[in-house]
């Protein structure tokens, strides 16, 4: 059967979205990556993976991970959020720092940024994946998801 497969887990929890369905093109014509994004239903973005944060934009909106096994990802809060300035985002990563899957990377206001016209969904990329993997995702559209448990796609 190969090798086993690794866990991509929800970044929030939430009702999860396959890529295609984000609302903006660079992310739905998957130009940066495969991937897959999550409604939130709560406010606190978690790892999906475990491994190093390998990037925190300073508005604290998006960052960087690459997994133990090298999987290199990007977990996005919201779209055109970079644009909010950091409003409404309190990071907890920093760059360099070792996390575990569920650890928290950031804390937003969905209110503030929804009351804004933002949108919300938290996106994950998959940038660069493992020589000789293959991305699968089991969740369908709308299905709940709780971050750091529900698995959102293997490889």
């Amino acid at each position: 059967m190969g090798e086993p497969m690794h866990k991509v887990l929800a970044p929030v929890s939430g009702t999860y979205v396959p890529i295609e369905d984000v609302a903006d093109p660079v992310f739905a014509q998957k130009m940066m990556g495969d991937g897959f994004a999550v409604t939130p239903g709560s406010d606190v973005v978690v790892a999906p993976v475990s491994g190093e944060v390998t990037a925190r934009y300073p508005t604290g909106h998006a960052y960087g991970l690459r997994a133990d096994d090298g999987l290199e990802l990007m977990v996005h809060a919201g779209i055109d959020t970079v644009e909010a300035g950091g409003d409404g985002f309190l990071p907890m990563a920093e760059k360099g720092q070792r996390v575990s899957a569920g650890d928290a990377l950031v804390t937003f206001d969905r209110g503030l940024l929804a009351e804004r016209g933002f949108d919300t969904s938290v996106i994950v990329v998959l940038l660069s994946v493992p020589e000789g993997s293959c991305v699968q995702k089991h969740a369908a559209a709308g299905e709940p998801m709780e971050a750091g448990r529900s698995v959102a796609a293997e490889y």
